[in-house]
């Protein structure tokens, strides 16, 4: 997941997008077309997979409460924690406060990396890019580039007044592929050459959140005016309007183990499922506790995991079975980025420099 943005951001725009929908519950559809082409003390979490027994389904959506275990950064480095992804070394690399990078192992070891040359600025979304390195978004209307060996540079993708990157994709080409805020979709080759098209999104009320490859090949992404979009790799551009499916300011996105792409919705406290020909389908929970998902990824248990706000995370099946679970340690203070670690356990950034994991 790449959506890094501060959490009081992410309700600003929820507030504005609330304002042109009157939401109702249950699922429902949407139909295509066509355009022209900080928070503060955050903390990572680990969440066992294992620690879920599918015999208990209904009491976790009852309300059943999941015990989380945290440890602190011995350091001291830790702060802000932000997106976060498996490394193509087996370990997990996230982003964080303080202008730096880290990397924490499977057993919970904790490494912060900071450029000697400061020329960091508040690195966000990250990925693993083809080349077995990994990729981030600075505010420098540039990408950052980590090896595993801990070495930073920057590559620069366009000018001083042009909007930076929001989110990043690794390409099925070896590119390493990017929205922006200024609605472009842009890619990045390990030698610096940039290519960029506009989204045609043509609103000032509309700006992407979030990029993924989706099974079919074509690159889809969120925008925060409740429509979800697909670039092919040519530079063609469709958007699909997701508001006659209670879409608000869709978020986090990622493609599912069903050949589908999946969403979080938090203006509508939903998750939506799009087909790769633009049928949206959302899902709440009959309890309300699905609150403001955010950030998703794909468990090793073939479902989907997501962050809730009020110290809880969810999981939704590919039928569409949503169970929401509370942490009971009092120093799990919500959740930020998420995904799925080397180890099969969903990994989660959270609020307050600590790193946790569910007890069994």
């Amino acid at each position: 997941m790449n959506w890094s943005w501060t959490r009081a951001v992410r309700r600003a725009a929820v507030a504005l997008a609330v304002a042109s929908l009157v939401a109702v519950g249950g699922a429902s559809q949407a139909h295509a077309h066509s355009q022209p082409a900080a928070a503060s003390r955050p903390e990572l979490y680990r969440l066992t997979l294992d620690a879920v027994n599918p015999d208990s389904a209904a009491d976790a959506r009852a309300g059943a409460r999941t015990a989380v275990t945290t440890f602190s950064d011995p350091s001291g480095q830790l702060r802000q924690p932000r997106d976060l992804t498996s490394g193509p070394d087996g370990n997990l690399w996230f982003t964080a406060g303080r202008n730096q990078v880290g990397r924490i192992t499977t057993a919970g070891k904790i490494t912060m990396f900071k450029s000697p040359g400061g020329q960091l600025n508040h690195p966000g979304g990250i990925i693993t890019g083809a080349d077995g390195a990994l990729w981030f978004t600075t505010l420098d209307n540039a990408v950052g580039r980590i090896t595993t060996t801990g070495k930073i540079t920057t590559v620069p993708v366009g000018d001083a007044h042009e909007a930076g990157p929001a989110a990043l994709a690794a390409g099925p080409d070896g590119k390493v592929c990017f929205v922006t805020t200024d609605n472009k979709f842009g890619c990045v080759t390990t030698s610096g050459e940039v290519t960029k098209v506009d989204l045609g999104l043509g609103t000032s009320f509309a700006f992407p959140t979030d990029l993924t490859l989706g099974p079919d090949g074509n690159f889809w992404f969120t925008s925060v005016d409740s429509r979800i979009g697909r670039v092919t790799p040519a530079g063609e551009v469709t958007t699909f309007d997701g508001l006659d499916a209670n879409v608000v300011f869709p978020a986090g996105i990622v493609p599912g183990p069903d050949g589908n792409l999946w969403f979080t919705s938090p203006g509508s406290n939903l998750v939506g499922r799009i087909t790769t020909d633009g049928v949206i389908t959302t899902f709440g929970d009959e309890q309300g506790r699905l609150q403001e998902p955010s950030a998703i990824t794909v468990g090793s248990d073939g479902a989907m995991w997501f962050t809730n706000t009020n110290d809880r995370f969810g999981r939704i099946t590919v039928d569409g079975e949503v169970d929401i679970y509370d942490a009971t340690d009092d120093d799990v203070r919500g959740a930020f980025g998420i995904t799925t670690g080397s180890d099969g356990n969903v990994w989660f950034s959270g609020l307050n420099n600590r790193i946790g994991f569910i007890r069994q």
